[in-house]
């Protein structure tokens, strides 16, 4: 029966087809026909055409389509329409027979967990003295005792600096202020997102933890004791959780996605700023020493550490200094009330009481991540400019140096740590704040760094100069780090694009000098 039906539809659907093509082709045809009382004396050929001033194309503009997309809303909910039946039997019939006939098969399915198996499952989802949790990372699954759990996590919300506890829930209040916030910008947006951000309904925020099993050293030496698959240990000391606030139906979720769709464009503009994995692909040379090692730098509780102050400073700063990235009907002043109201009014739920987060951004809202680029990338800006002005040029050879020296890897790797924390945007770019701690003797890594920063610094300089001089090129003289010495003026130095070869860096370099004309000296050793 259901077959039938379904050929029937596919029988009517290509006649009306075949129908609708041989109209349009007799309407092609009749145009031809008429073409010559249309258009008088005009004629169109292979090498010459002419067309009237009322009859030629639109022009086109290279930002129509982002025009198209400008007047298009971001965001909006889930429609909920439903079409009416149609006037064809054959189409409406098979969707009866569709709906009457289940399609789920009757056989008996195979379970793939024996007796046993599904008997330890149910014993362990209906025991109340434990808790399950997936690992921060590491892919594996941690059952934990639920009171030392509960300790642990209470522990944290203890911290006063970034919660507090609240009487109620305060979820109504947020939402009235999101209408009024709406209310005030509603010309700056479409219906749609009105109704996205604001018509929704809204659940409680819950707090949990995730455990960081690859931080603890207690877990560790468990695991290289036991080598077996599973691990068992007792109340780790050392244990620590990442904290997580799951609000898929929040009250300000919607306002978040909205204002996360809105800051992506921002963080292609920092220029450190790597998408993804691929990207990140794209930013390693072509050709890599064999004794090169990757070194990488962990911010620790990135998200709950960053000020709601300096968090709305740094996405203001990217707002005032990036153009033609955000939509022109969007206003700096909704996106940073909006942005201000999601970091202040973040209230969730854990063991029977509210709570309030005074100090940073919840790690679980859709725009944290977007809001941690901004503000990182506002705190290079800072730390660079200020660089820039205490080294000079000095910056342009540490960044083109490379450290694989195996002896400062080494050092390296014996947890060498740098840490500061962060108040205010002048006191994260002060290094004076720089502190490093390590069980080594810091004195002798400084010492170590530098003298190899120095060697790798006249290497560079050495060739180059040489490179110079075989070009009879002319410079000019300045100070730099207390001595007088030849020095490049950065209107001479063309941008290093990632993978370029060493020879087309070379080219570039020598048409840039040949093309730069200053008050210079020559170039004597």
């Amino acid at each position: 029966m259901i077959e039938f039906g379904i050929n029937n539809l596919w029988r009517s659907d290509c006649e009306k087809e075949e129908i609708k093509s041989v109209q349009i082709w007799e309407r092609k045809q009749l145009w031809l026909e008429e073409y010559e009382d249309h258009f008088g004396d005009l004629f169109v050929t292979e090498e010459n055409t002419q067309v009237d001033n009322a009859y030629k194309r639109k022009p086109f503009h290279d930002n129509e389509e982002n025009e198209e997309e400008e007047n298009k809303p971001l965001v909006r909910n889930k429609s909920d329409w439903i079409p009416r039946p149609t006037k064809d039997k054959d189409l409406e019939e098979t969707i009866k027979t569709l709906k009457t006939n289940s399609l789920t098969s009757n056989k008996n399915v195979k379970d793939n967990l024996t007796r046993e198996e599904k008997t330890a499952l149910q014993n362990l989802k209906s025991d109340k003295s434990i808790i399950i949790k997936e690992a921060d990372k590491g892919n594996a699954v941690v059952i934990m005792d639920r009171e030392y759990y509960r300790d642990s996590i209470l522990n944290m919300l203890q911290d006063e600096m970034s919660y507090e506890v609240t009487d109620k829930k305060l979820d109504r209040q947020t939402s009235t202020m999101i209408k009024k916030l709406l209310k005030k910008h509603e010309t700056e947006l479409f219906k749609e997102e009105i109704d996205y951000i604001s018509n929704s309904k809204f659940s409680e925020s819950y707090f949990y933890g995730l455990p960081k099993i690859h931080k603890s050293e207690e877990i560790s030496n468990a695991i290289s004791e036991q080598n077996s698959e599973y691990i068992e240990l007792l109340t780790p000391n050392d244990l620590k959780f990442r904290p997580i606030v799951g609000g898929p139906n929040s009250v300000t979720q919607n306002l978040s996605h909205f204002i996360d769709i809105v800051l992506k464009p921002l963080c292609r503009e920092v220029p450190s700023f790597i998408r993804d994995d691929l990207d990140f692909l794209n930013h390693l040379p072509k050709t890599v020493n064999p004794n090169s090692e990757l070194i990488t730098f962990d911010i620790v509780s990135l998200y709950t550490n960053i000020p709601h102050d300096l968090g709305i400073t740094a996405v203001k700063y990217w707002l005032e200094n990036t153009e033609n990235v955000i939509e022109n009907r969007l206003t700096k002043e909704f996106i940073l009330a909006s942005l201000k109201l999601i970091l202040e009014r973040n209230i969730f739920y854990f063991n029977g009481t509210y709570y309030h987060q005074k100090k940073g951004t919840a790690m679980g809202t859709k725009m944290a991540p977007s809001y941690a680029t901004l503000v990182l990338g506002y705190l290079e800006q800072l730390l660079y400019e200020k660089m820039s002005h205490k080294f000079k040029r000095a910056d342009k050879y540490f960044k083109d140096s490379k450290i694989d020296e195996t002896k400062i890897i080494e050092t390296l790797k014996r947890e060498l740590k740098i840490s500061f924390n962060i108040v205010d945007e002048q006191q994260a770019v002060n290094s004076q704040e720089l502190l490093i701690n390590s069980s080594q003797d810091i004195n002798n890594v400084r010492k170590s760094i530098i003298s190899l920063w120095k060697r790798k610094l006249n290497e560079r300089k050495q060739n180059f100069w040489n490179f110079l001089k075989s070009q009879n090129t002319v410079i000019i003289y300045e100070t730099w780090l207390g001595k007088e010495m030849p020095v490049i003026p950065r209107k001479l130095r063309p941008k290093t694009i990632p993978g370029e070869h060493t020879d087309d860096i070379n080219i570039r370099r020598e048409n840039a000098i040949r093309n730069f004309e200053v008050e210079i000296k020559l170039f004597e050793k």
